[in-house]
């Protein structure tokens, strides 16, 4: 088992190194939206995180997520010692990004968005 802790990296080594990977440890205080989270669910990787943006408001089996950097170790040690499964948890297609796209797009049109 090797874990590497790569810091900061640019986003296309950040994909690159999700391919190899079976964990995502994403330890950003605060957070958008993170789709570098879909991102990793979808690529089949589990994700530990503190509880901010979308991590805090999707439910996946494959998320973790605690306040502490102790909690957020002990779900890692509690993946790596479990029977992983590392089938994809697809959240959001592209044709669903392209869709609010579109309601916010036609909202605007009409005058009816913010």
């Amino acid at each position: 088992m090797n874990i590497q802790l790569a810091g900061e990296l640019p986003y296309e080594k950040v994909v690159n190194a999700m391919c190899s990977a079976r964990i995502l440890l994403h330890t950003a205080k605060f957070e958008g939206q993170g789709l570098v989270i879909t991102e990793a669910l979808a690529a089949g990787l589990y994700v530990v995180s503190y509880p901010v943006g979308i991590a805090a408001s999707i439910s996946s089996k494959k998320l973790m997520t605690g306040n502490t950097p102790a909690e957020l170790a002990g779900h890692i040690h509690t993946i790596l010692q479990s029977e992983p499964d590392y089938t994809p948890d697809i959240r959001y297609t592209i044709g669903d990004t392209c869709r609010e796209y579109l309601e916010i797009y036609q909202a605007l049109c009409t005058g009816k968005g913010n």
